[in-house]
Order: C-alpha cells, then structure tokens, then sequence
C-alpha cells in the first residue's frame, strides 16, 4: 500500500517538473524586438529621457537627440 501511494506522489511530481519546464522556453526574436519598441514608446510617452536614453546606442543621433 505505502509503495503504491509513494509511487504515486513520485509520478505527479514528475509531471508537475515536466509542466513547470516547459514554460522556459526562449523568447522569439520578434517579441524581443515589440518589448524594446513599446518600451522606448512608453518612457517617451511619460517624457522620462534618461530611461529613454538607455534604449539608445551610445553616441547614436537618438542618444544625442534625448541629451538636449
């Protein structure tokens, strides 16, 4: 009887393991590319130009531009 009920707790936490991995997938190319733009589009909207200035390339006419 304790090994049936031992087996049993052993198998659904191997399927909860399975459930929790699977959702660690990497991020597509495209969605990290939609994050940056929404989140330069928001700090813009909220006039926050230091954070704007960190999605910029350093020295870049944009990083310039958000000095001024």
């Amino acid at each position: 009887m304790e090994k049936t009920h031992l087996s049993c707790i052993v198998i659904i936490l191997f399927f909860a393991l399975i459930l929790v991995l699977s959702g660690c997938g990497a991020i597509s190319d495209e969605a990290q590319i939609t994050s940056v733009i929404n989140g330069f589009s928001n700090v813009l909207s909220i006039q926050n130009w230091y954070k704007a200035r960190s999605y910029c390339f350093y020295g870049s006419g944009s990083y310039i531009m958000l000095l001024i």
